[in-house]
Protein backbone atom coordinates (compact mmCIF):
# COMPACT_ATOMS: atom_id res chain seq x y z
CA UNK A 1 0.00 0.00 0.00
CA UNK A 2 1.35 3.24 -0.73
CA UNK A 3 2.96 4.84 2.27
CA UNK A 4 0.74 8.31 3.99
CA UNK A 5 3.64 10.58 3.93
CA UNK A 6 2.20 13.91 4.29
CA UNK A 7 0.86 15.29 7.35
CA UNK A 8 -2.78 15.79 6.16
CA UNK A 9 -2.67 11.86 5.70
CA UNK A 10 -0.23 11.11 8.39
CA UNK A 11 -1.15 7.46 9.61
CA UNK A 12 -0.80 8.82 13.61
CA UNK A 13 -2.11 6.14 16.27
CA UNK A 14 -0.73 4.53 19.31
CA UNK A 15 -2.74 1.55 21.29
CA UNK A 16 -5.63 2.38 19.27
CA UNK A 17 -7.05 3.22 15.57
CA UNK A 18 -7.30 6.90 14.59
CA UNK A 19 -8.98 7.18 11.31
CA UNK A 20 -9.55 4.46 7.96
CA UNK A 21 -7.01 4.64 5.24
CA UNK A 22 -8.60 2.69 2.47
CA UNK A 23 -7.11 -0.81 2.01
CA UNK A 24 -8.32 -1.15 -1.42
CA UNK A 25 -9.40 -4.45 -1.93
CA UNK A 26 -8.38 -5.49 1.90
CA UNK A 27 -6.63 -8.54 2.84
CA UNK A 28 -5.81 -11.58 4.88
CA UNK A 29 -5.77 -10.96 8.78
CA UNK A 30 -2.83 -12.92 10.68
CA UNK A 31 -2.69 -13.00 14.59
CA UNK A 32 0.22 -14.12 17.27
CA UNK A 33 0.97 -14.00 20.37
CA UNK A 34 -1.06 -15.14 23.72
CA UNK A 35 -4.52 -16.85 22.51
CA UNK A 36 -5.80 -17.34 26.54
CA UNK A 37 -9.13 -16.15 25.98
CA UNK A 38 -9.31 -16.55 21.57
CA UNK A 39 -8.01 -13.69 20.81
CA UNK A 40 -6.24 -14.68 17.99
CA UNK A 41 -9.42 -15.70 16.32
CA UNK A 42 -8.25 -19.18 15.95
CA UNK A 43 -11.32 -21.11 17.40
CA UNK A 44 -9.13 -22.21 20.37
CA UNK A 45 -6.48 -20.97 23.36
CA UNK A 46 -3.55 -22.05 21.87
CA UNK A 47 -0.52 -19.53 21.81
CA UNK A 48 1.50 -18.84 18.56
CA UNK A 49 4.45 -17.07 18.08
CA UNK A 50 4.62 -17.22 14.45
CA UNK A 51 1.46 -15.37 12.63
CA UNK A 52 -1.52 -17.71 11.75
CA UNK A 53 -4.07 -16.48 9.51
CA UNK A 54 -7.16 -15.50 11.01
CA UNK A 55 -10.11 -16.77 8.90
CA UNK A 56 -10.16 -17.33 5.16
CA UNK A 57 -11.29 -14.13 4.29
CA UNK A 58 -9.01 -11.67 2.41
CA UNK A 59 -11.28 -8.36 2.30
CA UNK A 60 -9.98 -7.07 6.10
CA UNK A 61 -9.29 -3.58 6.37
CA UNK A 62 -9.04 -3.03 9.79
CA UNK A 63 -7.52 -4.66 12.49
CA UNK A 64 -7.07 -3.54 16.37
CA UNK A 65 -5.47 -5.92 19.33
CA UNK A 66 -6.72 -5.10 23.04
CA UNK A 67 -6.13 -6.86 26.19
CA UNK A 68 -6.94 -10.49 25.70
CA UNK A 69 -9.29 -9.66 22.67
CA UNK A 70 -9.28 -8.25 18.67
CA UNK A 71 -11.17 -6.47 16.59
CA UNK A 72 -12.04 -6.01 12.62
CA UNK A 73 -13.51 -4.80 10.07
CA UNK A 74 -14.29 -6.26 6.14
CA UNK A 75 -14.57 -3.89 3.78
CA UNK A 76 -18.18 -4.37 3.73
CA UNK A 77 -17.97 -2.27 6.91
CA UNK A 78 -19.27 -4.77 8.88
CA UNK A 79 -17.60 -5.31 12.45
CA UNK A 80 -16.48 -8.08 14.04
CA UNK A 81 -14.76 -8.94 17.46
CA UNK A 82 -13.12 -12.00 19.93
CA UNK A 83 -11.57 -12.64 22.34
CA UNK A 84 -12.47 -12.28 26.40
CA UNK A 85 -15.42 -10.51 27.34
CA UNK A 86 -15.84 -9.87 30.86
CA UNK A 87 -16.60 -6.61 30.06
CA UNK A 88 -18.59 -6.86 27.58
CA UNK A 89 -15.74 -5.49 25.06
CA UNK A 90 -17.18 -7.42 22.24
CA UNK A 91 -20.20 -5.65 21.91
CA UNK A 92 -22.09 -8.55 21.41
CA UNK A 93 -24.56 -7.61 24.11
CA UNK A 94 -23.26 -10.21 26.86
CA UNK A 95 -20.25 -11.22 28.75
CA UNK A 96 -19.38 -14.46 26.87
CA UNK A 97 -15.75 -14.25 25.62
CA UNK A 98 -15.22 -15.62 21.47
CA UNK A 99 -12.44 -17.63 20.12
CA UNK A 100 -13.67 -16.78 16.70
CA UNK A 101 -14.33 -13.32 14.90
CA UNK A 102 -18.32 -12.48 15.79
CA UNK A 103 -20.46 -9.69 13.74
CA UNK A 104 -21.53 -7.13 15.96
CA UNK A 105 -25.06 -6.22 15.13
CA UNK A 106 -25.66 -6.18 11.52
CA UNK A 107 -25.23 -2.64 10.12
CA UNK A 108 -22.39 -2.47 7.81
CA UNK A 109 -21.25 1.67 8.24
CA UNK A 110 -18.55 0.95 10.58
CA UNK A 111 -15.33 2.93 9.57
CA UNK A 112 -12.59 2.40 12.17
CA UNK A 113 -12.39 1.10 16.07
CA UNK A 114 -10.44 1.69 18.71
CA UNK A 115 -9.16 -1.38 21.12
CA UNK A 116 -7.69 -1.27 24.90
CA UNK A 117 -7.91 -2.77 28.10
CA UNK A 118 -11.82 -3.37 27.71
CA UNK A 119 -12.99 -0.47 25.82
CA UNK A 120 -13.56 0.23 22.45
CA UNK A 121 -14.35 3.98 20.56
CA UNK A 122 -15.65 3.39 17.13
CA UNK A 123 -16.47 6.08 14.22
CA UNK A 124 -18.77 5.02 12.03
CA UNK A 125 -18.50 6.58 7.84
CA UNK A 126 -21.14 9.35 9.09
CA UNK A 127 -19.44 10.99 11.46
CA UNK A 128 -20.89 9.96 14.49
CA UNK A 129 -19.45 8.09 17.70
CA UNK A 130 -19.90 4.87 19.63
CA UNK A 131 -18.38 2.91 22.55
CA UNK A 132 -19.10 0.06 24.14
CA UNK A 133 -17.27 -2.16 27.10
CA UNK A 134 -15.55 -1.21 30.12
CA UNK A 135 -16.52 2.54 31.73
CA UNK A 136 -15.50 2.75 35.08
CA UNK A 137 -13.65 6.06 34.32
CA UNK A 138 -16.03 7.61 32.29
CA UNK A 139 -14.12 6.56 29.05
CA UNK A 140 -16.87 5.60 27.22
CA UNK A 141 -17.85 8.99 26.94
CA UNK A 142 -21.47 8.73 26.99
CA UNK A 143 -21.83 10.59 30.42
CA UNK A 144 -21.60 7.93 32.98
CA UNK A 145 -19.46 5.24 34.30
CA UNK A 146 -21.77 2.15 33.40
CA UNK A 147 -20.37 -0.38 30.98
CA UNK A 148 -21.98 -1.05 27.94
CA UNK A 149 -21.62 -4.57 26.03
CA UNK A 150 -23.70 -3.15 22.93
CA UNK A 151 -22.37 -0.22 21.23
CA UNK A 152 -24.05 3.64 22.27
CA UNK A 153 -23.61 6.65 20.40
CA UNK A 154 -21.49 8.78 22.10
CA UNK A 155 -23.53 12.70 21.78
CA UNK A 156 -25.26 13.18 18.62
CA UNK A 157 -22.48 15.06 16.68
CA UNK A 158 -21.77 14.03 12.85
CA UNK A 159 -18.17 15.26 12.94
CA UNK A 160 -15.85 13.06 14.48
CA UNK A 161 -13.09 12.44 12.39
CA UNK A 162 -9.98 10.36 14.15
CA UNK A 163 -10.22 8.53 17.36
CA UNK A 164 -7.79 6.95 19.81
CA UNK A 165 -8.06 4.88 23.37
CA UNK A 166 -5.80 3.31 25.42
CA UNK A 167 -5.93 1.62 28.76
CA UNK A 168 -3.41 0.29 31.63
CA UNK A 169 -6.18 0.88 34.35
CA UNK A 170 -5.72 4.70 33.31
CA UNK A 171 -8.20 3.99 30.44
CA UNK A 172 -8.31 7.75 28.53
CA UNK A 173 -10.08 8.40 25.18
CA UNK A 174 -9.19 11.15 22.59
CA UNK A 175 -10.62 12.19 19.27
CA UNK A 176 -10.64 14.88 16.84
CA UNK A 177 -13.47 16.62 14.66
CA UNK A 178 -13.54 18.18 11.64
CA UNK A 179 -11.75 21.89 11.80
CA UNK A 180 -8.98 20.15 13.97
CA UNK A 181 -10.14 20.87 17.36
CA UNK A 182 -9.07 17.58 20.41
CA UNK A 183 -11.39 15.98 22.69
CA UNK A 184 -10.52 13.97 25.60
CA UNK A 185 -12.04 11.61 28.54
CA UNK A 186 -11.97 9.71 30.73
CA UNK A 187 -9.26 9.02 33.94
CA UNK A 188 -7.49 11.84 34.58
CA UNK A 189 -7.27 11.93 38.26
CA UNK A 190 -3.83 11.29 39.88
CA UNK A 191 -4.93 11.60 43.17
CA UNK A 192 -5.63 7.93 42.52
CA UNK A 193 -2.82 5.34 44.17
CA UNK A 194 -0.75 4.37 42.95
CA UNK A 195 -0.86 7.32 40.27
CA UNK A 196 -0.54 9.76 43.05
CA UNK A 197 1.69 12.70 41.11
CA UNK A 198 1.44 11.23 37.86
CA UNK A 199 -0.92 13.82 35.39
CA UNK A 200 -3.03 11.91 33.20
CA UNK A 201 -4.07 12.54 29.52
CA UNK A 202 -7.07 14.32 29.89
CA UNK A 203 -6.86 18.19 31.27
CA UNK A 204 -7.37 19.74 34.74
CA UNK A 205 -6.37 16.65 36.20
CA UNK A 206 -10.05 15.05 36.27
CA UNK A 207 -12.34 12.56 35.52
CA UNK A 208 -14.88 13.38 32.55
CA UNK A 209 -16.76 11.28 31.39
CA UNK A 210 -18.29 13.26 28.33
CA UNK A 211 -16.03 14.86 25.46
CA UNK A 212 -13.78 18.22 26.96
CA UNK A 213 -11.84 20.41 24.59
CA UNK A 214 -8.10 20.05 24.91
CA UNK A 215 -6.00 22.84 24.06
CA UNK A 216 -8.55 25.33 21.30
CA UNK A 217 -5.79 27.30 19.76
CA UNK A 218 -4.18 24.91 18.61
CA UNK A 219 -4.98 23.08 15.19
CA UNK A 220 -4.78 19.13 15.65
CA UNK A 221 -4.36 16.60 12.87
CA UNK A 222 -3.50 13.63 14.38
CA UNK A 223 -3.78 12.00 18.27
CA UNK A 224 -2.87 8.89 19.68
CA UNK A 225 -3.18 7.21 23.33
CA UNK A 226 -0.48 5.67 25.40
CA UNK A 227 -0.75 3.99 28.73
CA UNK A 228 -0.78 7.77 30.64
CA UNK A 229 0.24 10.00 27.57
CA UNK A 230 -0.69 11.06 24.83
CA UNK A 231 0.88 12.19 21.48
CA UNK A 232 -0.33 14.25 18.85
CA UNK A 233 0.74 16.38 15.99
CA UNK A 234 -0.37 20.02 14.23
CA UNK A 235 -1.21 20.26 11.02
CA UNK A 236 2.30 21.64 10.96
CA UNK A 237 3.82 18.93 12.08
CA UNK A 238 4.98 19.98 15.51
CA UNK A 239 5.10 17.34 17.87
CA UNK A 240 2.86 17.69 21.35
CA UNK A 241 2.49 15.15 24.39
CA UNK A 242 0.90 15.50 27.67
CA UNK A 243 0.11 12.51 30.65
CA UNK A 244 2.69 11.14 32.53
CA UNK A 245 6.10 11.45 32.08
CA UNK A 246 7.43 8.95 34.71
CA UNK A 247 10.24 7.47 31.84
CA UNK A 248 10.09 10.14 29.84
CA UNK A 249 7.48 9.33 27.26
CA UNK A 250 6.09 12.82 26.64
CA UNK A 251 9.71 13.04 25.21
CA UNK A 252 11.13 15.80 27.28
CA UNK A 253 12.60 16.62 30.78
CA UNK A 254 10.80 19.26 32.89
CA UNK A 255 11.15 18.61 36.63
CA UNK A 256 11.21 21.90 38.24
CA UNK A 257 13.70 20.88 40.78
CA UNK A 258 17.01 20.09 40.96
CA UNK A 259 16.80 16.43 42.96
CA UNK A 260 15.05 15.17 39.90
CA UNK A 261 13.10 12.31 42.25
CA UNK A 262 10.77 12.02 44.68
CA UNK A 263 8.39 9.95 46.92
CA UNK A 264 4.99 9.06 47.68
CA UNK A 265 4.62 7.26 51.20
CA UNK A 266 2.38 4.44 51.16
CA UNK A 267 0.79 4.14 54.97
CA UNK A 268 -0.45 0.45 56.26
CA UNK A 269 -1.89 -0.57 60.06
CA UNK A 270 0.21 -2.51 61.87
CA UNK A 271 -1.24 -5.66 63.59
CA UNK A 272 0.23 -3.92 67.21
CA UNK A 273 -1.10 -1.02 66.47
CA UNK A 274 0.52 1.84 65.40
CA UNK A 275 1.45 2.59 61.09
CA UNK A 276 4.20 1.01 58.84
CA UNK A 277 5.48 3.12 55.95
CA UNK A 278 6.79 2.04 52.82
CA UNK A 279 7.78 3.89 49.23
CA UNK A 280 6.22 4.39 45.57
CA UNK A 281 9.04 4.16 43.68
CA UNK A 282 10.22 6.72 40.83
CA UNK A 283 13.26 7.68 38.70
CA UNK A 284 16.24 9.60 38.66
CA UNK A 285 17.45 11.95 36.07
CA UNK A 286 18.89 9.21 34.22
CA UNK A 287 15.84 6.99 34.04
CA UNK A 288 17.43 4.70 36.85
CA UNK A 289 15.11 3.17 39.20
CA UNK A 290 15.38 4.15 42.77
CA UNK A 291 15.27 1.99 45.87
CA UNK A 292 15.00 2.04 49.54
CA UNK A 293 18.61 2.90 49.82
CA UNK A 294 18.24 6.11 48.06
CA UNK A 295 15.89 7.35 50.70
CA UNK A 296 18.16 7.00 53.78
CA UNK A 297 16.66 9.76 56.07
CA UNK A 298 12.74 9.33 54.99
CA UNK A 299 12.07 6.26 56.61
CA UNK A 300 13.33 3.46 59.21
CA UNK A 301 16.09 1.11 58.16
CA UNK A 302 14.09 -2.10 58.40
CA UNK A 303 10.95 -1.31 56.38
CA UNK A 304 9.28 -4.46 57.74
CA UNK A 305 8.84 -3.16 60.90
CA UNK A 306 6.13 -0.45 62.08
CA UNK A 307 7.58 2.91 62.92
CA UNK A 308 7.56 6.59 61.93
CA UNK A 309 9.77 8.15 59.14
CA UNK A 310 13.40 9.40 60.51
CA UNK A 311 13.54 13.20 61.31
CA UNK A 312 15.33 15.34 58.60
CA UNK A 313 13.87 14.44 55.35
CA UNK A 314 15.37 15.25 51.86
CA UNK A 315 13.88 13.70 49.48
CA UNK A 316 11.23 15.94 47.52
CA UNK A 317 7.28 14.84 47.33
CA UNK A 318 5.55 15.89 44.19
CA UNK A 319 3.43 18.44 43.98
CA UNK A 320 -0.03 17.35 43.20
CA UNK A 321 -1.56 20.59 42.21
CA UNK A 322 -2.54 20.81 38.95
CA UNK A 323 0.26 21.89 36.45
CA UNK A 324 3.11 21.95 38.69
CA UNK A 325 3.93 18.08 38.70
CA UNK A 326 7.65 16.87 38.21
CA UNK A 327 6.52 13.74 36.63
CA UNK A 328 4.15 14.55 34.00
CA UNK A 329 2.33 17.71 32.25
CA UNK A 330 -1.37 18.26 32.46
CA UNK A 331 -1.57 19.73 28.87
CA UNK A 332 -0.03 18.98 25.94
CA UNK A 333 3.79 20.28 25.55
CA UNK A 334 5.68 20.78 22.42
CA UNK A 335 8.62 18.17 22.12
CA UNK A 336 11.78 19.83 20.45
CA UNK A 337 11.40 22.47 17.77
CA UNK A 338 10.85 20.61 14.28
CA UNK A 339 8.15 20.77 11.95
CA UNK A 340 8.61 17.38 10.46
CA UNK A 341 6.88 15.09 12.24
CA UNK A 342 4.24 12.76 9.98
CA UNK A 343 3.21 9.76 12.41
CA UNK A 344 3.02 9.20 15.88
CA UNK A 345 1.97 6.10 17.87
CA UNK A 346 2.12 6.33 22.21
CA UNK A 347 2.84 2.53 23.85
CA UNK A 348 2.09 2.30 27.74
CA UNK A 349 4.77 3.94 28.83
CA UNK A 350 7.06 4.52 25.46
CA UNK A 351 6.42 6.87 22.54
CA UNK A 352 7.24 6.83 18.51
CA UNK A 353 7.13 8.45 15.95
CA UNK A 354 8.01 9.01 12.38
CA UNK A 355 9.58 12.02 10.66
CA UNK A 356 8.37 12.92 6.61
CA UNK A 357 12.18 11.64 5.63
CA UNK A 358 11.02 8.59 6.65
CA UNK A 359 13.58 8.17 10.06
CA UNK A 360 11.98 6.91 13.18
CA UNK A 361 12.45 8.40 16.51
CA UNK A 362 11.59 6.52 20.34
CA UNK A 363 11.82 7.24 23.92
CA UNK A 364 10.27 6.44 26.78
CA UNK A 365 10.73 3.38 28.97
CA UNK A 366 13.07 0.82 27.77
CA UNK A 367 13.08 -1.82 30.32
CA UNK A 368 12.44 -4.82 27.68
CA UNK A 369 14.21 -2.86 24.59
CA UNK A 370 10.90 -1.36 22.81
CA UNK A 371 12.55 1.57 22.26
CA UNK A 372 14.36 -0.38 19.53
CA UNK A 373 18.12 0.84 20.32
CA UNK A 374 19.62 -2.05 20.78
CA UNK A 375 19.53 -1.63 24.86
CA UNK A 376 17.18 -1.60 27.79
CA UNK A 377 18.30 2.03 28.64
CA UNK A 378 15.50 4.59 28.58
CA UNK A 379 15.39 7.50 26.76
CA UNK A 380 13.80 10.88 27.38
CA UNK A 381 14.19 12.63 24.52
CA UNK A 382 13.88 10.92 20.84
CA UNK A 383 16.33 8.95 20.07
CA UNK A 384 16.65 7.24 16.01
CA UNK A 385 16.39 3.97 15.51
CA UNK A 386 18.40 3.07 13.46
CA UNK A 387 19.65 4.66 10.32
CA UNK A 388 17.32 3.73 7.86
CA UNK A 389 14.70 5.98 6.08
CA UNK A 390 12.40 3.65 4.52
CA UNK A 391 9.92 3.40 7.93
CA UNK A 392 6.10 3.48 7.17
CA UNK A 393 4.17 3.32 10.02
CA UNK A 394 4.55 2.32 13.39
CA UNK A 395 3.04 1.01 16.60
CA UNK A 396 3.30 0.71 20.28
CA UNK A 397 2.17 -2.02 22.94
CA UNK A 398 2.18 -2.72 26.40
CA UNK A 399 6.22 -3.19 25.69
CA UNK A 400 6.77 -3.89 22.50
CA UNK A 401 6.67 -2.48 19.39
CA UNK A 402 6.10 -2.85 15.58
CA UNK A 403 6.65 -1.47 12.37
CA UNK A 404 6.12 -1.86 8.53
CA UNK A 405 8.65 -0.63 6.18
CA UNK A 406 8.37 0.85 2.66
CA UNK A 407 8.86 -2.40 1.08
CA UNK A 408 5.92 -4.48 2.35
CA UNK A 409 8.12 -6.02 5.49
CA UNK A 410 7.38 -6.02 8.96
CA UNK A 411 9.43 -5.74 12.17
CA UNK A 412 9.20 -6.02 15.77
CA UNK A 413 10.62 -5.54 19.03
CA UNK A 414 10.69 -5.56 22.55
CA UNK A 415 8.64 -7.80 25.28
CA UNK A 416 8.10 -11.28 23.70
CA UNK A 417 7.14 -12.87 26.34
CA UNK A 418 3.94 -14.90 25.10
CA UNK A 419 5.80 -14.54 21.00
CA UNK A 420 3.78 -11.14 20.67
CA UNK A 421 6.40 -10.35 18.47
CA UNK A 422 5.80 -12.86 16.05
CA UNK A 423 9.37 -14.15 15.03
CA UNK A 424 8.96 -18.13 16.42
CA UNK A 425 10.43 -17.77 19.69
CA UNK A 426 10.10 -15.61 23.16
CA UNK A 427 13.07 -13.95 23.41
CA UNK A 428 12.98 -10.46 23.82
CA UNK A 429 14.54 -8.22 21.16
CA UNK A 430 15.85 -4.58 21.67
CA UNK A 431 16.85 -4.07 18.08
CA UNK A 432 13.95 -4.45 14.97
CA UNK A 433 13.73 -8.21 13.85
CA UNK A 434 11.82 -9.08 10.92
CA UNK A 435 8.35 -11.24 11.21
CA UNK A 436 8.98 -13.69 8.73
CA UNK A 437 9.96 -13.50 5.07
CA UNK A 438 6.70 -11.52 3.85
CA UNK A 439 7.12 -8.35 1.69
CA UNK A 440 3.06 -7.66 1.00
CA UNK A 441 2.00 -6.56 5.14
CA UNK A 442 -0.38 -3.28 4.42
CA UNK A 443 1.71 -0.34 5.85
CA UNK A 444 -1.59 1.51 6.76
CA UNK A 445 -2.52 3.06 9.76
CA UNK A 446 -5.81 0.25 9.78
CA UNK A 447 -4.22 -2.45 9.25
CA UNK A 448 -2.02 -3.61 12.37
CA UNK A 449 -1.52 -3.27 15.76
CA UNK A 450 0.45 -4.83 18.79
CA UNK A 451 -1.70 -4.88 21.52
CA UNK A 452 -0.37 -6.13 25.42
CA UNK A 453 0.40 -9.40 24.82
CA UNK A 454 -0.83 -10.46 20.73
CA UNK A 455 -0.23 -8.77 17.66
CA UNK A 456 -2.63 -8.50 14.50
CA UNK A 457 -1.77 -7.71 10.91
CA UNK A 458 -3.22 -7.69 7.17
CA UNK A 459 -1.20 -8.74 4.21
CA UNK A 460 -2.34 -7.19 1.10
Amino acid sequence: MPVLSTIGAAAARGFGWLYRATAGAGGSLYAWGRNIYGELGQGNTTDRSSPVQVGALTTWVHAGAGFNYSAGILLDGSLWTWGYNANGQLGLGDTTSRSSPVQVGALTNWDIISVNLATNIALKTDGTLWAFGFNGYGQLGVGNTTNRSSPVQIGSLTSWTKISTTGFARDTSHAIRSGGTLWAWGFGNPQTYPYVGEPQATLNQTNYSSPVQVSSAITWAEVSSGGGHALALTTDGKLYAWGRNSFGECGKIDFNNPQYYSYVPDYGECSGGGTTYGYYQRLDQTMASLGPSNFPNVYNSDFSECGIPVVGVTVTEVSTAPNTQLWGFSSPVQVGSLTTWAKIAAGDTHSLAIRTDGTLWAFGYNGYGQLGLGNTTGRSSPVQVGALTTWAIADGGANSSMAVRTDGTLWAWGNNQFGELGIGNTSNRSSPVQVGTATNWADSINAFSIGYYHALAIRD
